[in-house]
């Protein structure tokens, strides 16, 4: 069975819960220690997010999918762009 992936909405997936964690003041370590979510690993958008973790991340806000996706078909997230890596390729170093 092939997994289908949409990118940009990764990309926009990933934005939208590190930008819910740095408003809240909850860093990585601290909301990995209250959900067991590795959300390191999401917010690169390398990895396709369930839904049943999605739920729990939105129950850990206190809000709702319908607040989640909140702005996902605004101008904003269709001219998303890739984040900049910071990591420097081996050709650049």
């Amino acid at each position: 069975m092939n997994h289908v992936r949409s990118q940009q909405l990764l990309w926009w997936i990933a934005w939208r819960i590190k930008r819910l964690r740095e408003d809240r003041g909850v860093s990585q370590e601290m909301m990995y220690m209250d959900t067991q979510i590795h959300v390191a690993r999401i917010e690169t958008a390398k990895v396709n997010i369930t839904l049943s973790t999605l739920e729990v991340i939105c129950r850990y806000f206190g809000i709702s999918f319908s607040e989640f996706f909140q702005g996902l078909c605004e101008e904003e997230y269709l001219d998303m762009k890739p984040p900049v890596s910071r990591v420097k390729s081996r050709k650049q170093q």
